[in-house]
């Protein structure tokens, strides 16, 4: 299905400062909580811009002037074509959006899917965009046919619980706080909800002075430490896709209790995701493929209700 208008989740989508509701027209819109953000949001080509800019890399003048971030190009057929089967086009993301979408259909009807940094349609995330019975939010540093609104990931513009499902695809190596990022993942999704996440390992440095970090396994580990692992954790692509510049890594998560310095180890069926195909192993023994890989992958759920070591409540 396309991205539903803004219209169709506009209950949905709050201040990004105070996370109130919002008033006005169209792409018109500014809080209705009388926070410290008085004014309107600005619009970028007829697109709201919903962003506490005090609190942001993005500069409220850039945006105003549309020169505030990169717009990506659609490809084209030909590029489509050469990336899909002359590079390293991302066999396993496209896998596990299927069975993304399976989990999703066994558990929602019609379930709100939000896609982070959707601006472009990432590599293998295509079925999201063709399922007819999925609804898809999305959001990017710029305007774009494939997005409903501007915004930064730091501060995502949705009330809590909001989607069934999280993609966020590459985009983790582009912010400047991580571990934040996450947290406003799985504050968006409802409990139990899924989220498919990629980091890099080995990738050259992409989208100039926004691009900012690289995740070992052990380092995508600790960052989605709140999320139970719900599939196989590994490689996605090897090192020959980083000298196309194609690396990446996958994850389908869901918000966890930490088990910080766990791995799992993959099964025969990588691709798939589902409860229970992995076993935990020694932290220590990190596979030896992951030392050389462009690209990593993790699948997880989010808890409806955990506890951590120390016996604190989670909240679900």
């Amino acid at each position: 299905m396309p991205i539903v208008p803004l219209a169709e989740i506009a209950e949905t989508v709050r201040c990004p400062s105070c996370r109130g509701s919002l008033a006005g027209d169209g792409p018109s819109l500014r809080c209705a909580e009388g926070c410290a953000l008085r004014e309107p949001f600005p619009t970028s080509h007829g697109m709201p811009a919903l962003i506490d800019f005090d609190r942001s890399v993005i500069r409220r003048s850039d945006l105003e002037a549309d020169h505030g971030a990169e717009r990506r190009r659609d490809p084209g057929r030909l590029r489509r074509f050469i990336y899909r089967h002359l590079l390293a086009y991302n066999e396993r993301a496209a896998a596990n959006a299927e069975r993304l979408l399976s989990m999703l259909r066994e558990e929602q009807r019609s379930p709100l899917v939000l896609v982070v940094g959707g601006g472009a349609v990432g590599s293998g995330a295509e079925a999201l965009y063709d399922a007819a019975d999925v609804r898809l939010a999305g959001f990017d540093l710029y305007a774009s046919p494939k997005v409903q609104l501007i915004a930064d990931v730091h501060a995502m513009p949705f009330a809590d619980a909001t989607f069934d499902a999280v993609w966020v695809q590459a985009v983790l190596e582009h912010v400047l706080e991580p571990h934040a990022v996450v947290e406003e993942i799985r504050r968006v999704l409802r409990p139990g909800g899924l989220v498919y996440a990629e980091t890099p390992f080995l990738q050259a440095v992409h989208e100039g002075p926004h691009d900012f970090t690289r995740f070992t396994d052990s380092g995508q580990r600790w960052l989605f430490r709140r999320f139970d692992l719900i599939g196989n954790s590994g490689v996605v692509l090897g090192v020959r896709s980083a000298s196309h510049g194609r690396s990446v890594c996958r994850a389908l998560a869901v918000p966890l209790s930490p088990r910080a310095g766990w791995r799992l180890k993959s099964c025969s069926s990588g691709s798939n995701i589902s409860t229970g195909w992995c076993r935990m192993i020694s932290p220590a023994t990190a596979p030896p493929a992951c030392s050389s890989s462009a690209a990593l992958q993790r699948a997880s759920r989010r808890k409806r209700s955990s506890t951590s070591a120390t016996g604190a409540q989670r909240r679900s």
